[in-house]
Parts: C-alpha cells; structure tokens; sequence
C-alpha cells in the first residue's frame, strides 16, 4: 500500500511545474544597464531584472509565468542556454547572490502543503546543512523558521494564503515576512512555495540535484501518515 503511495505521489509530482531564479554577478566595468537591455530584447520566454542586493552589480533571470518548465531534458536544456549566455557575458556569483527555487502547489490540497511546510522545517537545520548554505544567507535572506515564527499557523492559513481577495491579519511572522528558508507569501501571488536556502549556482548538474531533491522531499512529506 505503501509503495503504491509513493507511486502515485511520484507520478504527481514529477508533472509539477518549477520556476528557478538565477541571480547574478557582473563586474563593474561591464555596462550593466546595457547589457540589461540586451537581455531583455534577446531572451524569450524570461524576464530579466535589476537586483540592487547583488554586489557589486547584478541582474535576476527567471522563467516568464507562460514559459513552464518540467523536470525534463528540454527544460534542463533551456536553463543551460540561459547559464551559458550569461557565463559569456562575464557573469559569475558570490555570497549576495541566490538560487531560489519555486515549486507549483496548484494541484495539492491545503492538508498537502501544511505537511510539505512542517516536514521542511522539522529537517531545516539537516537541509541547510547538507546543501551549505553559509550563515549570512541564513541570518539575511532565508532565515531559519523558528517555534515563534510559526505560533498560531494553521492549515486555514494556507487556504487564505491561495486566495488573493484574502487578507491575513492573524501576527503569525512566517505569513508576514519572505525572508524564511521557505516562503509561504508566494502561495498568494503565484500558487507556489519558494524554497529560498539554495547557494547561487551556475551549474546545470547541481540545479538539477535540487530540484530532484525537492521532488523527492515532497514525495517523502506526502506519503508520511
């Protein structure tokens, strides 16, 4: 029964749609503003913007919301185009730099992602140790969830969070604040969690080692009793 589970939930989650957000580096005597524009005319199906927490210039790549990406050999392939060009331009990362990753959440109930968000931070501190992240990124940007952060969450939480008329006005910090190894904000915007303690990476092996692990994260978290 059990492996029948994991199965189905294998099959599930393998058709999810994920989205990563590529920030990068470029040296000061790069025109950035120009190279900017050069993006933004030249590569379709992404949306390039400024990022001012990139030092000490940078830009941020992501997929554009009509261009979704599956974990498959042309997704992967589309992603190392992107890496490519920008290793051309001499793009590079450092420690201001992040490798978010959003993974699609339409299609689970909100049982389903209460279990996906309490596994991840019952494991935080084994995942970033695991993936490295350094302590600025977990003092900054993608903060350990503490018992405080989450007192008074719920699973109807979850269901406002999905609606976008909804206003949230429970004082629960990890639905008022990005800035979490997880963020729970994006379920309101876009239908996905954000899992923001990945290091930057320009590596299309390692990307895909994430995602996996992601994948096989939820698929563990979902089949638990």
């Amino acid at each position: 029964m059990a492996k029948e589970k994991v199965k189905r939930y294998k099959k599930i989650v393998y058709s999810l749609r994920w989205s990563p957000e590529i920030e990068v580096c470029f040296p000061k005597k790069v025109d950035i503003e120009e190279l900017y524009v050069r993006y933004k005319n030249f590569l379709k199906g992404w949306t390039v913007t400024h990022d001012s927490s990139i030092i000490p210039q940078g830009l941020e790549f992501k997929p554009k919301d009509s261009n979704h990406l599956y974990y498959n050999k042309e997704s992967f392939s589309q992603v190392q185009d992107i890496i490519s060009i920008i290793k051309g331009n001499k793009g590079y990362i450092n420690n201001s730099c992040g490798g978010h990753i959003h993974i699609d959440m339409h299609i689970f109930n909100e049982k389903e992602i209460y279990k996906i968000i309490m596994e991840i931070i019952s494991r935080q501190k084994y995942i970033c140790q695991d993936f490295k992240v350094n302590n600025i990124r977990l003092n900054n940007q993608c903060k350990y969830i503490t018992k405080n952060d989450m007192k008074g969450f719920k699973i109807n939480h979850i269901k406002l969070l999905r609606d976008e008329h909804a206003t949230i006005v429970d004082n629960v910090p990890v639905l008022q604040d990005k800035y979490y190894i997880i963020n729970l904000k994006n379920l309101q915007e876009y239908n996905s969690l954000e899992f923001r303690f990945f290091q930057p990476t320009l590596s299309i092996s390692e990307l895909k080692r994430r995602v996996k692990f992601l994948f096989e994260f939820i698929i563990r978290s979902l089949e638990r009793e």
